[in-house]
């Protein structure tokens, strides 16, 4: 008997037939990837639940002979987690971890942040805590601690995790701290972003900068800022002034901001050595995170205390 199909059922049948290889492809979440099997470790990938349902990936690296519960050393980044895991075929964890590798007696764990590369939600760069910016039930403190919570629940650990990153990394291991987990045992922050009006990534102390980036992540896609400072004896109080002009990064922020302009004037009084205090005053026209404002006044005042 001679049957044919109808015209819908040959197109979903060529539509099977296409995506057929990129299925196969794929490996599916929440089992072992495969590993050689002469290699002394194996790679898990989760996507693990945060309290208002959305998930985030998060890549798994454990040692394959061990006898005893370990800890976890955990990272969290902007940069796509599955970076840090380098040459899989590699047989030696060392060899896969690189300079991130701290010996054989930890379980390894890399998370994008949410809205970033295969975690879901939305992307804010330097989430806002909760409370009047973000009005959320979740921020940068709640995932981490959400995902230590899935991870020493879920996984034969001693119940004791690390957390740690550099720069944007470093900023999301304080934001861990502010609430911390009962399991988190360490933290440790290497130079992170915690100070971006003055000195880190976007303004250092006036100095001339022009900068341009075409992908999101960043804050601004390009800027210039100038600045000019008086200071009567090397050590003493120093004056300062600075212009900057800034165009916000749609890639980061998905949609189009007018550029922001500021202007700033600081006087950073030396009482010794080692302590000083910087009162700071600024006027922003246009500015970026606070689009309810045509302009503002933002005053400060740091100090540092060299021990």
């Amino acid at each position: 008997m001679k049957t044919s199909l109808s015209r819908s059922n040959r197109i979903r049948l060529f539509i099977i037939l296409l995506a057929l290889p990129f299925v196969l492809d794929t490996h599916a979440l929440g089992q072992t990837t495969e590993t050689p099997a002469e290699s002394d470790f194996t790679i898990r990938e989760e996507m693990i639940p945060m309290r208002d349902g959305i998930r985030l990936y998060t890549l798994i690296i454990s040692p394959k002979d061990t006898t005893t519960p370990l800890p976890v050393l955990l990272l969290r980044t902007p940069y796509n987690a599955e970076r840090t895991a380098g040459d899989r075929s590699a047989s030696s964890l060392e060899a896969v971890l690189g300079t991130r590798f701290m010996g054989p007696d930890y379980i390894y764990v890399f998370q994008d942040i949410r809205g970033r590369s295969r975690s879901e939600g939305d992307y804010f760069m330097y989430r806002a805590p909760r409370g009047p910016f973000n009005q959320t039930d979740t921020d940068e403190t709640t995932d981490a601690w959400d995902s230590i919570d899935w991870l020493v629940k879920k996984l034969s650990t001693n119940g004791r995790v690390g957390i740690w990153g550099t720069s944007y990394p470093g900023w999301l291991t304080l934001a861990a701290m502010r609430d911390p987990h009962p399991a988190l045992a360490a933290a440790v922050p290497f130079n992170p972003v915690v100070d971006a009006w003055k000195a880190d990534d976007w303004f250092h102390w006036g100095a001339f900068r022009g900068a341009y980036t075409k992908d999101g992540g960043s804050l601004l896609q390009a800027a210039i800022s100038a600045g000019l400072g008086f200071q009567p004896n090397p050590g003493s109080h120093l004056l300062g002034i600075g212009l900057s002009w800034g165009q916000v990064n749609e890639n980061t922020y998905g949609e189009a901001y007018d550029g922001q302009y500021l202007a700033e004037v600081f006087y950073r009084v030396q009482f010794s050595s080692r302590f000083t205090l910087t009162p700071d005053l600024q006027f922003v026209i246009n500015p970026a995170l606070n689009t309810e404002q045509s302009s503002m006044f933002i005053w400060g005042i740091r100090g540092r205390l060299a021990l």
